[in-house]
């Protein structure tokens, strides 16, 4: 939080209206072209905007989805190489401890399908065993199968902003989950350009107590269905 604003980041605190309402507060304080949106159990590869951007810029697309490597345990996940970078520039807060004014951070990088199980540092945080990258990709936006299985993309996404709100974002319900196979589905049965990217650019983190294990599938599944059925 302390280095948001040397960022140029904002953050938004307000009761807990859920996934949806989250999001939809998130992209209606949006300042940019392209709204991400991602979970807490998702960690970004160093290319995933950079990559993100591009494809959307190249199809012109509404929407763009991914495909993601599987991961557990609590730590940072592998990364290729790692370094410090500053952060405040000149007359930052010196959080290095010397002289110069630079707060140095450190950032790490990843090979472009490349999976690592720990780093040098003995991290904890292991991809699934026998996974390759990426673990897990999507079909895209096939409304037919849609009404099946979610072939659309996970919840992190990457919206055009317009589309997003063309669109009308997410429903708000409480307590049950699929809102991003709803959304993807409107989007589909709506004529949006809905892409998906055959690489994985982030990781997904497998928890015991996460929202889709612990909220009823029967009332998830009927919220996805909603689309089909308006």
């Amino acid at each position: 939080k302390s280095r948001s604003p040397r960022r140029g980041w904002r953050v938004l605190f307000e009761p807990n209206r859920y996934l949806g309402g989250a999001r939809n507060t998130g992209a209606g304080h949006a300042r940019g072209k392209y709204v991400l949106f991602m979970d807490d159990d998702n960690y970004a590869k160093s290319y995933e905007v950079a990559y993100f951007v591009r494809a959307m810029e190249g199809t012109h697309a509404d929407i763009m989805t991914s495909g993601l490597d599987f991961i557990t345990g609590h730590d940072e996940p592998g990364s290729d190489w790692c370094f410090a970078a500053p952060l405040g520039g000149p007359g930052g807060d010196g959080g290095d401890g010397g002289d110069s004014g630079v707060e140095w951070v450190r950032k790490c990088a990843h090979r472009e399908g490349r999976m690592r199980p720990h780093d040098s540092r003995g991290n904890k945080t292991k991809t699934l065993v026998g996974r390759a990258s990426p673990s897990f990709v999507f079909l895209g936006a096939s409304s037919n199968v849609g009404l099946f299985k979610n072939c659309y993309g996970d919840a992190n996404s990457f919206f055009r902003k317009t589309s997003f709100h063309r669109l009308g974002g997410y429903t708000t319900d409480k307590h049950v989950g699929y809102e991003d196979w709803e959304v993807y589905s409107k989007a589909a049965l709506s004529g949006f350009n809905l892409q998906t990217v055959p690489r994985s650019m982030y990781f997904y983190r497998f928890t015991s107590g996460s929202m889709q294990k612990t909220t009823s599938y029967r009332h998830s599944r009927k919220r996805a269905l909603r689309a089909y059925l308006t």
